[in-house]
C-alpha cells in the first residue's frame, strides 16, 4: 500500500479513492479530515491536531507496521528528518531526496543552477554577503526598491523587499555574515503552475495568477494567498500562454537531468511594458494548488497533477493531456487583525455557502455549479501562527474580477 503522510489533508486530495484503491491517507484532526474519514472510514488514519509530518510519521508507525509490511510512503515534502524516519523502520519513501530538494528549492542554488541555461530569463541579479552592501550602490545597478532573499524561506518569510537605506541596515545588522540573493524589482502580474517530471515527459499544468500580500487576507505584502486561473484565462494571450508553458518544460528538463521526478512548482513574472518572462522562484516539491487543480481537471473526465505525481513516483507513464481551460480560483486567509479574519474564523463546517457566508450544504469536495457560491474549508484551530492560513475559500470564476477589483 502507499500511505500518504499530510499535516493537512487538503494537500492528498487530489488523490482519486476510486482511482487508487491502494492509497491510505495519514493527517491530522480538522473539519476537512473528519467529514472526509466518514465517507472513507478505512482509508484515512488520523491524528490529533498539530503534528508535523514526521510527527505523524512517529506517531502512526506501529499502526502502518500492523497493516502493510512493505509500505510505501508518501509526503507533502520531505526532508532530512524524514528520510531518518524512515529508514528507522524499513520503510520505503517515493519523494525525491531531500538534498535534491534543497539543490532546487534553496534561492542561491536556484539562480546558480539556471542563470546559463537557454530559454530561461532570471532577473537581473547579484549574490553578496551583507555586511558588504551598499543601498545607493544597489539602486544604482538595480534600481529601488529592490529584492532581497536569504536561501531558506516560504510563503514570503525568507523575502524582504528593500525600498530604504535604513530597511537593507536593519538585515545588516540581524544578519552581517549572511549571504543574500539581491534581485531587480520586477513590476507586472506573477503567474504561477504545477509541472510534473515523468519519466518521458514533462507535464505542465493550467497557468494561475498567484496572488500575493492582499490588503484584508494578509499583513505580509509577499504572502501567497490564492491562485486565479480563471483570470490568465481572460488576461493572456496565446503567445503568453505558449512562451510560459516553454519555460515550464525547460525547467523540468533541467531537473529530470538532476534525477528529479514527481510535481514542482513554477513561478514567472509577466513583466508589465514589454511582456517578457521572468522565472522567480522554483517550489521543488508539490505544490499546495495541486490538490484543487486536479480536482478541477477530474471534474472535465482529464488527468490533473496529483494524478501525474502519483505515477511518476511509481515510475509509471500516464496520459499528461489536460487542454480545457480552468474557471475557477482560490483564497487563503492568513492570520491577522481585522474584521475580515474575525467573521471567517467564526465559520466552523466545510460545504457551500452562499455569497453571505450562510451554509447552503456540508460537503467534502468541490463541486460547485453556481457562479455565486463558495466552496470554504476551515482550519478550526484554538490558535494560529501569525500568516498562518485560517480558511481557504474556492469558486468558480475569477475571485481577482469578482471580489477585489481595484486591488492590484
Amino acid at each position: 500500500m502507499i500511505w500518504y503522510v499530510t499535516k493537512d489533508i487538503e494537500r492528498a486530495l487530489g488523490i482519486d479513492f476510486e482511482k487508487y484503491s491502494d492509497v491510505r491517507v495519514v493527517s491530522n484532526h480538522s473539519p476537512l479530515a473528519d467529514l472526509f474519514k466518514k465517507f472513507y472510514p478505512a482509508r484515512i488514519l488520523l491524528k490529533e491536531e498539530g503534528g508535523s509530518t514526521l510527527e505523524l510519521l512517529e506517531k502512526i508507525a506501529l499502526e502502518i507496521q500492523k497493516k502493510d509490511k512493505n509500505p510505501e510512503i508518501i509526503v507533502f515534502k520531505n526532508s532530512s528528518q524524514i528520510e531518518r524516519c524512515i529508514k528507522k523502520n524499513k520503510w520505503t519513501l517515493l519523494n525525491p531526496k531531500a538534498k535534491l530538494i534543497e539543490k532546487f528549492e534553496h534561492k542561491i542554488n536556484q539562480y546558480n543552477l539556471l542563470k546559463n541555461v537557454k530559454g530561461i530569463r532570471l532577473p537581473e541579479t547579484k549574490i553578496a554577503v551583507l555586511e558588504k552592501l551598499d543601498f545607493e550602490k544597489i539602486k544604482k545597478e538595480l534600481g529601488a526598491p529592490f529584492i532581497l532573499q536569504y536561501n531558506l524561506g516560504h510563503t514570503g518569510s525568507g523575502t524582504k523587499i528593500i525600498d530604504e537605506a535604513k530597511t537593507l541596515e536593519e538585515e545588516k545588522t540581524k544578519y552581517p555574515k549572511r549571504e543574500a540573493k539581491i534581485t531587480k524589482f520586477i513590476y507586472g502580474d506573477c503567474v504561477t503552475l504545477n509541472a510534473c517530471v515523468l519519466e518521458t515527459e514533462i507535464a505542465v499544468g493550467a497557468i494561475s495568477l498567484q496572488l500575493t500580500g492582499i490588503n484584508g487576507l494578509t499583513d505580509n505584502k509577499l504572502a501567497t494567498v490564492g491562485n486565479d486561473w480563471a483570470y490568465v484565462e481572460n488576461n493572456l494571450d496565446k503567445k503568453q500562454l505558449e512562451g510560459i508553458k516553454k519555460i515550464a518544460v525547460r525547467v523540468g528538463e533541467v531537473m529530470r537531468e538532476a534525477k528529479w521526478k514527481g510535481l514542482f512548482g513554477l513561478d514567472i513574472i509577466v513583466e508589465k511594458e514589454t511582456k517578457d518572462l521572468y522565472v522567480i522562484e522554483i517550489n521543488a516539491r508539490q505544490p499546495a494548488s495541486a490538490s484543487f487543480e486536479t480536482r478541477l481537471r477530474n471534474l472535465q473526465k482529464e488527468n490533473g497533477p496529483m494524478d501525474w505525481h502519483y505515477t511518476a513516483l511509481k515510475d509509471k507513464n500516464i496520459s499528461i493531456e489536460a487542454e480545457k481551460a480552468i474557471r475557477a480560483s482560490q483564497m487563503f486567509l492568513r492570520k491577522q487583525n481585522g474584521a475580515l479574519a474575525e467573521r471567517f474564523q467564526k465559520i466552523d463546517k466545510v460545504g457551500e455557502y452562499d455569497s453571505a457566508l450562510n451554509l447552503i450544504e456540508e460537503k467534502a469536495l468541490f463541486e460547485l455549479e453556481d457562479k455565486s457560491d463558495l466552496f470554504v474549508i476551515p482550519q478550526n484551530k484554538k490558535e494560529y501562527k501569525p500568516n498562518e492560513e485560517i480558511v481557504r475559500i474556492q469558486m468558480l470564476g475569477s475571485f481577482m474580477e469578482r471580489m477585489f477589483p481595484t486591488a492590484r
